[in-house]
This record gives structure tokens, sequence and C-alpha cells, in this order.
């Protein structure tokens, strides 16, 4: 055995230290550089991470604002969607609910406008045509409506408490009075009419009432089937009650007597009747039994005599709901002079409404055309709601002239000519 020195052994021992010591370092360096590069992998991975996390949220940004996108063209075109058929369905009212509600708009726009003024009573189918159909964008038409004629209507007016109605004879009213604090008419906002093109023509939608042009009425005369002429209008299957034209009830004779074989084929005879007993029942009277025909014109004349009178009015511009069939005998335009206090004269004028004539507006041309006063009132002693209009002295030449050439009333329908006629002295 070999025994080393105590300082060989320090040596030796310093040496093995050192060894070790460097050993020892070689590790911690090898250590460190691993630590290092897995610091530097760390970092590495780090950065890849941040970088990944920063895609990701930038992809989802742009996902989520096409979602948006999408969700915002969806509800802009269901939007649109919406109000597309929202405009494609105008008016879900069915067309009587729209005339009921034209009658009304342009009812309420006339007290708001020409009617306003006007002075009452006035007659109502003169008050529909003068003042509410030139109120309306569109033809009125009552036959239309719910209402079907226009004296139900206006009674649905009267019954709301707009207005007041009275009846100047069998199926003739007019308005006497209105409400003008009413609510729907103080609430009604006044629309500017449009006339369709054509539909007033060349006229201005803006002309008093007074300066309108007016249009008479046409005047049917009718007959009507009445208990003496039954048994023959019976044959030809008419009813007690109805009414025939002058050319009606005779076509309808015609028939009677073709089908009866009654027309007398005689020469020189065939314009004479013979009479079977159904029609002697009807035509001759007491002392004419011995009476076996008759000649077409004295049978038509017999025949009209022996039935019940009426007569229809058809105003231009008016539904036929408004002309129905009257019975009795029309009441002519009446001309009278009058005596006054302080022996005045004064010229009276009756019936101008019967004939759709307004009494204000034809009491304001006898005041312009012979510079005489003039007033409207109702006649007394006479129909509820009849109109009277005076003018001062005797002026039934200028007033007959005014309703023979200017409002083109037949002549046959005017009573008192004859009072303009200057008396012989």
């Amino acid at each position: 055995m070999e025994f080393l020195s105590k300082g060989e052994q320090q040596e030796g021992g310093v040496s093995g230290e050192d060894e070790d010591d460097d050993e020892a370092e070689g590790d911690s360096d090898d250590e460190s550089e691993e630590g290092e590069t897995s610091k530097e992998g760390g970092v590495g991975h780090s950065e890849h991470g941040v970088q990944g996390a920063e895609e990701i949220e930038h992809r989802t940004a742009e996902i989520r604002l096409a979602e948006d996108s999408v969700t915002v063209k969806e509800e802009n075109e269901a939007s649109a969607s919406a109000e597309g058929s929202a405009g494609e369905v105008e008016d879900k009212r069915s067309p009587q609910e729209v005339m009921d509600d034209m009658l009304l708009q342009a009812f309420l726009q006339a007290w708001k406008t020409t009617a306003k003024k006007a002075e009452l009573p006035m007659l109502t189918s003169n008050f529909f045509r003068v003042h509410m159909v030139p109120q309306s964008q569109q033809a009125l038409d009552v036959k239309k409506s719910s209402y079907k004629k226009l004296s139900k209507f206006l009674a649905q007016m009267q019954k709301e408490g707009l207005i007041e109605m009275k009846e100047l004879q069998k199926g003739v009213e007019s308005i006497t009075a209105v409400n003008l604090q009413h609510d729907k008419i103080q609430t009604h906002r006044v629309v500017k009419v449009v006339p369709a093109a054509g539909s007033l023509g060349d006229q201005e939608p803006d002309v008093d009432p007074c300066d309108r042009p007016y249009e008479p009425p046409i005047i049917t005369e009718l007959f009507v089937v009445s208990g003496q002429t039954l048994p023959l209008f019976k044959r030809i299957g008419m009813q007690k009650g109805e009414a025939l034209t002058a050319t009606e009830m005779r076509e309808k004779v015609r028939e009677y007597v073709r089908k009866e074989e009654l027309q007398d084929q005689g020469p020189g005879t065939r314009g004479t009747v013979n009479l079977d007993p159904v029609l002697a029942g009807v035509v001759l009277g007491r002392g004419e039994a011995d009476v076996t025909s008759m000649s077409w014109e004295e049978l038509g004349q017999r025949l009209q005599a022996k039935m019940s009178q009426g007569y229809r009015m058809q105003f231009p511009g008016a539904p036929s709901a408004t002309a129905p069939m009257r019975k009795g005998k029309l009441d002519p335009v009446e001309l009278s002079v009058a005596t006054r206090s302080g022996n005045k004269k004064v010229t009276l004028v009756h019936n101008l409404e019967l004939y759709g004539i307004d009494p204000s507006d034809f009491s304001h041309r006898c005041q312009t055309g012979v510079a005489a006063s003039t007033s409207v009132s109702e006649a007394a002693n006479r129909r509820p709601g009849a109109v009277e209009v005076l003018v001062q002295g005797n002026q039934v030449a200028f007033i007959s002239k005014l309703l023979l050439e200017k409002y083109r009333i037949p002549r046959k329908y005017i009573k008192g000519l004859e009072e303009g006629k200057k008396k012989k002295k």
C-alpha cells in the first residue's frame, strides 16, 4: 500500500474537488443552457399562442358582423314585406261601407262650405244636388250605399242631431234646421275637391250655388191603376197602384185588344175597337149601354180619366233612387199678386222647391233683376214647410220670363202667367 503525504493528499483533494467543481459547473452550465433553451421555447410558444388568439377573435368578430348583417337584412326585408302587404290592402271595407262614408263626408263638407250660409228650409233633393254632389271626389250613388234612398240617409243624420226635416207633402221633405255646432261638423276637416276630368266640364268647382247652371227636372206624368180600371189591367198581369206612362198604357190596351181580337176589321173601321164586357164595364157610363165600339183615341182618353194621377221627377245628376213615383197631381209653380199695407202690391211665388229651385237663389235673381226688395219665408196656410218668395211690386212678367227661359219650367207647370198681362182700361 502506498501512502500519500498529507500535502499530496491535500493537493489530490484539491484537485479532486476541482474536478468535481468542474463537473458541477459543466452540469450547471448544461442545465442553464437547457433552461435558457426551454425559456426561449416557452416564449416562442407564448408568442404563437397570442397570435392564434388574436386571429380567432378577429374571425369571430367577422362572423358576428356577418350574422348581424344578415339579421338586419332579414329585418329590413320583413319590414318591406309588411309595408308592401299593407300597401296592397288599401281598403278592406265593403263597397257599401265606402259609399256610406262618401255620403257622410260630402254631407259634413257641404255644411262647412257651400250650404253653411244657405237659407232654410231647403228641399232635400236640392241639397243633395247643389251641395253634396259637388263636395265629393267621386260620384255619389245613394243606391250603392246601405241606405238605398237619400231620405233614409238624411233620416239617420236627423236621428244623430245634425239636421231637422219636415215633410212638405207626401214624399217631399225639406231640411228646416242644421246644428252647425255638432261635433261631427265642427271636427270635420275640409278637403279640397279635385273633380275627375270632365265631371264638371268648364265649370269652376268653387262657383256659388246661385251661379251654378240650373237643370230642370224631367217630369213624367203617370197613370195609376185604380179600382175602376183594375178589371181590365188585372187581365194584363197588373195590380192596383201600379203606374204607367201614357205610351205604356196604350201599349197595354193594344195588347189586350189583340189578345181578345177586338180590333174591328171592317172597311173604313180599322181605327175602331169593339167593346167586350170588360172594356165596356170600365169605360162606359150610365145611359151608354147601347155603345158597342169606340175609336182608339176616345178609348185611351176615357181610360186615362178613370185612372188615378201620378208623376215622377228625375233631377239631373241625382241617382234614380231619389225619383220614386208620386201619387196625385204635381202642383204647379204658383204666381199671384197681393195687396199689402199702404195699397202696395207684391208678387208671391209658391212651390219652387218642388221643382228643385232654391228659393233663396231665386229671390236673389229677382232682387237683382228688377231692383226690388225680396224675402223668403215659410208660406202661411199651406202644407207644412212650404216656402214663399215675396217680391215687391207686380213682377209677374219678369218672373214668368225667368221661369220659362232661365229655369226652363214647362208652361203647363206654371200657374198665374195671366197676372202679368196689363189689364185693358
